[in-house]
Order: structure tokens, then sequence, then C-alpha cells
């Protein structure tokens, strides 16, 4: 009659908070301790009496509920439910359960907190963390799909979703209104090494990731990165239709993900600043988190980059100590960013990536540097390129906002040495280049003969 979590097992025994056994109260013994029972827990009603001596549980409540004996030192006195999806709405009344959209929580926070909840479907509206201080976030720390784009009203279906007519803003203003100084630093934190995370049809703005705190230098390293969404060790998360906006981080403005797999499609980023990776910054550290010698996956596709701001739009970093991370990048849009250098995009210690179909254009490098759409730094590595570039467009794209005159600007690789090399034969295909590109590959046109509709109005 005993619970292992954690075990090789991989069932969940769901309980309240496991990353909180003494509850809010800090104080074992009380309702309110994180190890008791959901309501949905397997563990209900699954023992076997004659195995038990006790005739209360740990919180001297009767030992014995329904028959039948619960397992683990705690007895839930209420019968178990099955419903796995719970409903958020903005403008509900206080004390729903979340079962329906007629009881619908008035809190994000209480269905991320309830681990019965594997679905969360989210009305319109503004939602924020329930602490208000800075180091405040919804911390997802289990499988689940949370679902934005419900209309506010009625009783709502799947057809019923449209991103645009019902926008739902995670925000991480908590504070003076339109204050970023007391803005809550994450957003979102997401540790889930075991199962699958879905983020769907939500806005994402204004966090602030530069909160240092002293003498704590492990809290230091997730609230100083990504204002957006903070991802560590994922077995796989995926970002669907959301927008990244205005957020900011010493270190990804927008998202900052590490050793995470990940998967975002049909998204955009915009208007995000940092210190480094205005978009995103990436980081695949030993290969977490299955010690995947090869690294992570990342895969990018049908998603727009635009004017975001930082050392690089974007950074995707490979650690040196690591199999290198696997990126694909496909039918993206990276328009009007701008950065010292790597205004699009800058990959460093080797990343394999491939990036097809995509467009750059109108980025600017505030420095006299190539590579204002892809800038690849192998410092600590080999003088092989593992970024290869095809079907795709640069231009439009400035240095110091004037027509580049130096080497590479569209696509600069510097080899282990620091020194700028000519593009290989086969990393650069079927694409549209500027005048002062290096490069032989196959299908290369200059960019002077791409004619766009209108390249100042971009998406």
């Amino acid at each position: 009659n005993t619970i292992l979590t954690n075990s090789s097992t991989r069932i969940n025994p769901r309980l309240i908070d496991l990353s909180n056994p003494e509850g809010f109260d800090r104080l074992f013994y009380s309702a309110d301790d994180g190890l008791n029972l959901c309501t949905c827990s397997p563990a209900i009603n699954a023992g076997n009496n004659s195995l038990n001596p006790e005739v209360s549980d740990i919180l001297g409540a009767n030992r014995v509920y329904n028959g039948t004996i619960d397992i683990g030192a705690y007895e839930l006195p209420e019968n178990p439910t099955t419903g796995k999806t719970f409903f958020v709405k903005e403008n509900a009344a206080p004390g729903g359960n979340g079962v329906t959209w007629a009881n619908a929580y008035n809190s994000l926070q209480k269905a991320v907190l309830n681990n019965c909840a594997d679905t969360i479907k989210i009305s319109k509206g503004k939602y924020v963390p329930s602490l208000v201080t800075r180091d405040s976030s919804f911390n997802i720390y289990r499988g689940v799909a949370i679902l934005g784009g419900y209309p506010d009203s009625g009783n709502p279906t799947d057809q019923d979703r449209n991103f645009v007519i019902n926008p739902t803003i995670l925000s991480g203003d908590i504070g003076v209104l339109n204050d970023s100084t007391d803005n809550t630093a994450n957003i979102l934190r997401i540790h889930c090494p075991d199962t699958t995370v879905l983020i769907d049809g939500l806005i994402i703005e204004r966090g602030n990731a530069n909160l240092v705190v002293v003498n704590q230098p492990a809290s230091n390293y997730q609230t100083t990165r990504g204002g957006g969404i903070f991802a560590r060790s994922n077995n796989l998360l995926l970002i669907n239709r959301c927008t990244l906006r205005n957020n900011y981080g010493l270190y990804g403005g927008g998202l900052y993900f590490e050793g995470t797999a990940i998967d975002i499609n049909k998204s955009e980023f915009s208007n995000n600043n940092a210190q480094e990776g205005g978009g995103f910054y990436s980081w695949d550290v030993y290969g977490q988190p299955n010690t995947n010698p090869n690294g992570v996956p990342v895969t990018i596709r049908n998603s727009v980059f635009s004017t975001n701001r930082g050392t690089a739009g974007t950074i995707m970093e490979n650690s040196a100590f690591s199999g290198a991370t696997n990126y694909r990048l496909e039918n993206l849009i990276v328009y009007k960013n701008e950065n010292n250098l790597g205004a699009g995009f800058r990959f460093r210690l080797q990343p394999v990536v491939t990036l097809i179909n995509c467009i750059f254009a109108k980025n600017n490098n505030t420095a006299s540097n190539a590579g204002v759409g892809i800038y690849v730094d192998n410092t600590f590595s080999s003088n092989f390129l593992n970024t290869k570039v095809h079907n795709t467009i640069f231009v439009g794209n400035t240095v110091m906002g004037a027509t580049p005159s130096v080497t590479n600007s569209d696509f600069n690789w510097k080899n282990a040495s620091n020194q700028t090399e000519t593009i290989p034969f086969g990393n650069f295909n079927y694409s549209a280049r500027s005048a002062n590109q290096t490069g032989s590959g196959q299908g290369l046109i200059s960019n002077a003969a791409v004619s766009l509709i209108d390249i100042n109005n971009g998406p």
C-alpha cells in the first residue's frame, strides 16, 4: 500500500504537489500537504485492506473511505473523479472547480497547480501568476496541454477557438501596469523530463528576466533567462500558434531553452530584447535530458522572427562538452531584427543546422560586422561548417543602416582560428544572395533579381 514516485513504471500517482510536500503553510500533517492525493489519483481505492493495521491516516482521518483503502499515507475522504480537462475563464465567478465552462476557474494558476489537469482550456483574457512577486511564474512540471483562444461566454467547443478574436494573454505585468521594472522574471517555467508539454494559441508578453537575487546563484540562473519562457531539460516541448512579444532577458528575451527537445510551429517572436539572443537563446548542455550523445532535436517551422534586438537576434549554441544539437529550420521569415552581429541568427560551437525555404529581409547589424542574416562562430570547435542553407532569400539586409560592403554580409562563417572562411560548396545552394557573399554552390542567384510585393511592409 505504498507509493514510489519517479519509478521506472512512470505511472503518475497524481499527488497535489510533489515539489512542495509540506504545502503552502510549510507544515506537514495539514490538508494542503503536497503529498496528499488528487481526486484523480490512481492510488484511490487501490490498496489492500487486509494489510492495514491503522484506523486513521497521517492526518487523523478514517483510514478506509468508500470501502477500500487508498495507497499511500493519505486517505482521500471523497469520491474519485475521472475528468482530466479543466477550464479557465477570466470573468468566471470565484469558487469554480474548473470541471466545466460554467464552473471554470477564474485563475490559470489554479489549473496549473491541479495535478489532474492533463488539458487546460483557456478563454480570452489576460492572466498573470497569482503571487505578485517578481519571482512568480506559471510552473509546468508535468505533461500537460495548455490551449488558448476560446470565447469567454457560453459553452465553447474546439471548433469555436479563434486566436485573433479571442486573444489569450499570459502577462508578466504583475505590478504597476506598463512598468517593466516590477514585472515577473519568467512568465512560464517548464521542466518536464519524462513527457510532453504543449502550449497552443497563447500570447506571452512582458516578462523581464533581469532579476538578480543576492546570494542565490541557482535562482539567478533562471530569473535572468527567458523573460517569456524558461525551459530546461524537457523531453519534448511543443510551441504551436503562439506569440512571444515584448519580453526581455539577459539571455533570451522571448524564450530560453536548454537541453530541451522542442518543436515550434506557426509562432511569432517579435519585439523581444536581450543582452544575448533577443528572440530566443538555445543551449544544448550535455545532451539533456536523455544524455543523447548527438544532442537534442530542435525543429522550428512556419514561424516569424521580427524586430528582436540584442547580441544576435536569436542564438543557438552547442555545449563544448556535448554532441551537436540538430536544428531544422524551415519556412521562416526573419525580418527587421537589429543587433551588432548575426541580426537574424547566430550559431555557436557547431550545432548541426539545416535551414530551408526561409527569407531574411531588412535585418540590420548595428556594427561593421559580416553575417547580418546568419553568423556562425566556431570558437573552441572544429573548422568544419555544420550549417547548411538552401532555397533561401537574403534581401535588403544592411550594416549600420547602409548597403553592406563587408564580405559574407548574408551568411558568415568564422573558423576555430577566428578567421572568416569562404562558404563551402555543399553548404549554400539554390538561394538568393548579395554581391559580396561567398560560396559557389548550385543554383545561387543575385538578390538583385528578387522582387517582393512590399519589402517595407513585412509579415
